[in-house]
């Protein structure tokens, strides 16, 4: 039960025998703790209420360090397709391919047989 200094009650709440019970220094504020948690009995509103105190939440975690990033790799220089020895005379028809001749110079052979 809270009281003014003439006597008069201005606000009643419950409270079991393990509760322990401070006012808050320069304030009109009431701290219950106990095995319930803890309340804050106050008239910072101009009426007194009684609400629960929710302690903060402790700081998230810091995010994992980002991977260290991977040596610069050169990029391959470019080789460029080979292009078909075509005589440029010939086109080949669509879908096949010109397969350039050789020619030999004609020598005579010394093999009976040819």
């Amino acid at each position: 039960m809270i009281r003014t200094s003439g006597g008069n009650e201005v606000y009643r709440t419950s409270a079991s025998a393990s509760d322990t019970m401070r006012w808050i220094a320069g304030t009109d504020e009431l701290r219950i703790e106990g095995p319930s948690g803890v309340w804050s009995v106050s008239n910072a509103t101009g009426v007194w209420t009684k609400t629960a105190v929710v302690e903060p939440l402790p700081p998230p975690e810091p995010a994992p360090a980002a991977p260290e990033p991977s040596p610069a790799v050169p990029n391959p220089v470019p080789v460029p397709d080979p292009q078909p020895n075509a005589p440029a005379d010939e086109e080949a028809p669509e879908g096949e391919v010109v397969v350039p001749q050789t020619v030999e110079e004609a020598t005579p052979s010394t093999d009976p047989e040819v």
